[in-house]
């Protein structure tokens, strides 16, 4: 019945999908998180090494704690630079987009002037028709981006940090929400990432823009600059780092600093 309903009407929400059991096995492994160093670390090594589209989205994953399937569903238009902020208004889950998981998830997290400085460089290589329905972060296909790209990438990206842990796009979440909950408190973290429960929500209207801002700026420290640097060509023709940091392999480039 609920496969028919699914196929016939549209029922977004497809319960027996989201069943889980466990019968017997491991545990549940702990969800893994990044420290302040580890993040900053990360966020430095995907602004050198990979191109600005990649960059743009996983630093707006790492420093706003977005959930993949929202970051993805954005559009040009929910980008606002001038007032330094992003509005989510929809979700995309394997190319299904509709609402966002709750209604509380409905926010707007600040955005910090390094990620602005990134989107302005990724908008500006866009062919953007119209802001409202032209996709923030397309696939190479034109499409949505999936998490299983995105987590590839991300893994990519750990392991040139030297970062050991099983790190996915969830983990930025949980990370940024330790983060911040540290910083300046409960509240702070429930209004920035949109964990909003209904008896709370009086409290949430009370923080505004600038005191997310606030808080996610306490929380992270000083960002790396995400500009890049010029490429470090070792012995052997090979490009091994960039100027300014450690020396590292950089994805897909060929020697001279020129992405092939």
């Amino acid at each position: 019945m609920l496969n028919d309903a699914r196929a016939l009407i549209g029922v977004r929400v497809f319960a027996v999908a989201n069943f889980r059991f466990r019968v017997g096995g491991a545990p549940p492994r702990e969800k893994e998180r990044l420290s302040p160093e580890e993040l900053r670390t990360l966020l430095d090594v995907i602004a050198q090494q990979t191109d600005v589209a990649w960059a743009a989205q996983l630093w707006a994953q790492g420093v706003t704690g977005m959930r993949h399937s929202e970051v993805t569903g954005m559009h040009v238009g929910d980008v606002d630079l001038e007032a330094s902020c992003v509005s989510i208004r929809r979700s995309n889950v394997a190319g299904d987009v509709g609402a966002t998981k709750t209604r509380h998830s409905r926010r707007r997290p600040p955005l910090p002037p390094e990620l602005v400085s990134l989107l302005k460089r990724h908008i500006g290589q866009l062919d953007v028709h119209d802001p409202a329905t032209t996709l923030l972060f397309p696939s190479s296909k034109g499409g949505y981006r999936y998490v299983g790209s995105t987590n590839k990438k991300l893994q990519q990206m750990c392991k040139l940090a030297g970062i050991e842990k099983h790190i996915t796009t969830h983990c930025f979440r949980h990370s940024l929400n330790d983060l911040i909950r540290r910083a300046a408190g409960e509240v702070a973290a429930r209004s920035m990432l949109g964990h909003v429960t209904t008896e709370m929500t009086h409290r949430y209207a009370h923080v505004d823009l600038a005191e997310k801002a606030e808080a996610q700026r306490r929380a992270l420290g000083t960002l790396p600059d995400p500009q890049p640097r010029t490429a470090l060509v070792g012995t052997t023709g090979r490009v091994v780092g960039m100027a300014g940091g450690d020396e590292r392999p950089l994805v897909g480039m060929a020697p001279g600093g020129v992405r092939g």
